[in-house]
């Protein structure tokens, strides 16, 4: 049936439109129009043909197998018997890749059955549907992990494939639409993560992603051909436990635990001294050689008469000693207190207290420490008409009374004091810094800039014997050697870091994953030789998970953990003291 000229209609398979003018009563024969048409390309032609029109109102109908191509036609013709046919093509048809040969045929006619028909125009449609080679690097995926690790492993498959993308129009974009399967896999729409070793245990888990494509992004235009299948195949190991070897409990909180090598001890601070008989503020020094243990309690006003109202027993304390292991330092919230210390126990005849003006809570709750003749602390100071607050580094004197004075600008940077020697190392803000306080100024030895692209900024949280230093970002940075750096290789920052240097050569790590979920885990290191590293977990105590805060080589060349145990707020032995047994 066709359609008069007053009516416009399209059609998926037939096409009937309407146009006015007029034209001769002749018939003309016509040659086939060629048309080349890729798809994607919004592409629309114009036919050009004659026609014998005779009657002022006529008849059209488009009709063959390429009308599926078409989103909409329009005809016009002229009197001098000329006429254009305009052909809109769909930008999108869900074909296979390939070259397809389609036809259609214009048919114009004078009465509305078509009794009287003027031309019959063939066109020809040369049609291009791009074609997409995609070539995977692999089509088996191998990821590690161990029974610890409680990262999920993102998958980057883009960066698998490789794209042939055999187009005329290279401004078309691709776009991948992901599918896993299988129980190691986690999809979070077009997201893929192989899941975390301690959440699927130890052994091979095998999964499959298949990788379809489309040619927009919400992929209403998917490209029909078969898709790529990539095997993912995840490793979970199994991580040895360390031998321990328990020497003795405490009931105590512990706060900012040291070792002290010239009498072989273990001092520290503690709020909590007593289980469940409330808050307290005292300070211990354990004797690892005999079991001995001492303790001072600041109940007890007559040590630091408190006379002072910013000066008050009950607020946390901090705990270190000086270089010569002979003064304890502890600070309160606005001041210090100096005791000595001598054959293993505080001595408090000569104990005194030195006033600060603001609150010490710096960056990191860095505890003080006594380097010469000064004690060196992180604390805040105000600037600014608003009374604004920034942390900087501060010294007060150790004897008179001199005021304190903030002597470095610290931002987010941190602080770690050399164990034995003047200097005082500074990282953060993609740089680590030596300086060297000996004097009455503070003066920059040496200073490592780091890449500022660096996604994870490092902090230095340890340093071992004066050699090397130890970031949360797993490098371990020599300083002796212009803070020549090497990696940890941990794939991952470290939290709750506790390290040691022993048999002169080797360095321990212990760090945690996920607090109260899985064991923390240690590594060994050699410092001569990188290739080398040791992985191990930490063993639970009757069924309680460790959690190291403190390593250390005591005088008996013995490798010594210092280790909470379990949620130890709730625990009678809250702390652990053990030896490490290694057969490296």
């Amino acid at each position: 049936m066709y359609k008069s000229a007053c009516l416009i209609m399209v059609s998926l398979f037939i096409l009937f439109g309407c146009g006015g003018g007029g034209g001769d009563d002749s018939s003309a024969n016509h040659t086939n129009k060629k048309l080349n048409v890729n798809m994607l390309s919004n592409y629309s032609s114009i036919v050009d043909f004659t026609h014998s029109l005779t009657s002022t109102n006529f008849y059209y109908k488009v009709t063959g197998d390429g009308v599926d191509l078409i989103e909409s036609v329009d005809l016009t013709v002229y009197s001098n018997g000329s006429g254009e046919l305009f052909l809109i093509y769909k930008d999108y048809v869900p074909l296979p890749p390939g070259h397809y040969s389609r036809s259609l045929e214009l048919e114009l006619c004078n009465d509305q059955t078509c009794q009287s028909l003027s031309n019959r125009i063939p066109i020809d449609i040369s049609y291009d549907v791009p074609f997409l080679q995609v070539t995977p690097k692999q089509t088996e995926i191998l990821l590690n992990s161990d029974e610890l690790d409680d990262n999920y492993i993102t998958l980057d498959l883009d960066q698998e494939l490789i794209y042939d993308f055999k187009s005329k129009y290279p401004n078309t974009s691709i776009y991948q639409k992901y599918s896993a399967k299988g129980s190691s896999l986690h999809q979070y729409d077009n997201y893929i993560s192989a899941i975390a070793g301690n959440k699927i245990g130890v052994g091979e888990h095998k999964s499959q992603v298949s990788v379809s494509f489309c040619f927009d992004f919400d992929c209403l235009k998917p490209v029909i051909q078969p898709p790529i299948v990539l095997s993912i195949t995840h490793m979970v190991s199994e991580i040895p436990e360390v031998h321990i070897e328990p020497v003795t409990f405490f009931e105590q909180d512990m706060i900012n635990p040291v070792f002290i090598s010239s009498i072989n001890s273990i001092g520290f601070a503690s709020n909590y001294p007593v289980r469940n008989e409330g808050m307290d503020s005292s300070i211990f020094l354990y004797d690892i050689d005999t079991g001995n243990k001492h303790s001072l309690s600041f109940v007890n006003e007559s040590v630091f008469p408190l006379d002072d109202p910013g000066w008050n027993k009950y607020y946390s304390l901090n705990f270190s000693v000086s270089q010569d292991h002979r003064k304890a330092l502890v600070n309160f919230r606005r001041g210090f207190g100096i005791i000595e210390i001598e054959h293993g126990q505080f001595l408090t005849n000569n104990a005194y207290r030195i006033p600060i003006g603001m609150p010490e809570y710096g960056r990191g709750n860095l505890p003080p420490k006594i380097i010469n003749n000064n004690i060196y602390y992180s604390g805040v100071e105000e600037y600014g008409d608003e009374r604004s607050i920034k942390n900087v580094l501060k010294k007060v004197a150790l004897l008179g009374n001199t005021p304190e004075v903030s002597i470095l600008e610290l931002g987010q940077k941190d602080i770690i004091f050399g164990e034995n020697t003047p200097y005082i190392y500074i990282g953060g803000e993609h740089s680590i810094s030596q300086y060297d306080v000996s004097t009455d100024t503070i003066n920059l030895i040496t200073k490592k800039e780091f890449d500022i692209q660096t996604e994870l900024d490092c902090l230095p949280f340890d340093i071992l014997e004066e050699q090397l230093i130890l970031s949360t970002c797993n490098s371990i940075w020599e300083f002796k050697n212009g803070f020549n750096n090497w990696s940890l290789g941990l794939d991952y920052s470290i939290y709750d870091e506790a390290a040691a240097l022993f048999d002169s050569d080797k360095v321990a790590v212990t760090f945690n994953r996920s607090l109260f979920v899985t064991n923390a885990e240690m590594k060994i290191f050699s410092k001569n030789n990188h290739n080398f590293s040791e992985h191990f977990k930490v063993p639970r105590l009757n069924n309680e998970r460790l959690v190291p805060i403190l390593l250390f080589e005591d005088n008996n060349q013995s490798l010594m953990m210092l280790a909470s145990i379990g949620d130890s707020t709730y625990t009678k032995d809250r702390y652990v003291l053990a030896r490490v047994i290694l057969n490296l």
